[in-house]
């Protein structure tokens, strides 16, 4: 069989959308039927039309399937899918999952011990505070 794209007169890169459009201009050209009464004016077709028009299917067909396919995951090798190792990966992901839910909660209800240097931190100065006021509100609280 010959290359698909070569069958359809389409270029390697072509859209889903172009490869349709082209194979339906090829289907009305080389139908049995169509092509006969187009050509004679009667009803009835060609022996040679019914092979060009099977070409163009599977053609067609071949594209639109290899893409399918090749959006399909494909399995590792190197994993081999049985009962023991599901088991196995299941226990594993089930203590990850609490080692983290551990952590989160340690670290949500972790509060360092106070520091008294550093409690004049704990509230704000006031909103219209110059440089001047600043420092001296640093000074009363740290005393």
């Amino acid at each position: 069989m010959k290359n698909p794209y070569q069958v359809l007169g389409v270029g390697r890169y072509a859209t889903k959308k172009q490869i349709k459009q082209r194979y339906v201009q090829l289907c009305k050209q080389h139908h049995p039927d169509l092509a006969a009464r187009q050509a004679h004016g009667t009803s009835g077709g060609t022996q040679g039309g019914a092979s060009d028009i099977t070409e163009i299917i599977q053609a067609y067909e071949q594209l639109t399937k290899h893409r399918h396919t090749v959006m399909e995951p494909r399995q590792s090798p190197f994993y081999q899918h049985n009962e023991t190792n599901t088991k196995k990966h299941t226990q594993y992901s089930l203590l990850a999952g609490l080692a983290l839910m551990v952590s989160v909660v340690a670290y949500i209800t972790y509060e360092p011990t106070p520091d008294p240097q550093l409690a004049h931190m704990d509230q704000l100065p006031p909103a219209n505070a110059s440089a001047a006021n600043l420092r001296s509100w640093r000074r009363k609280k740290a005393d």
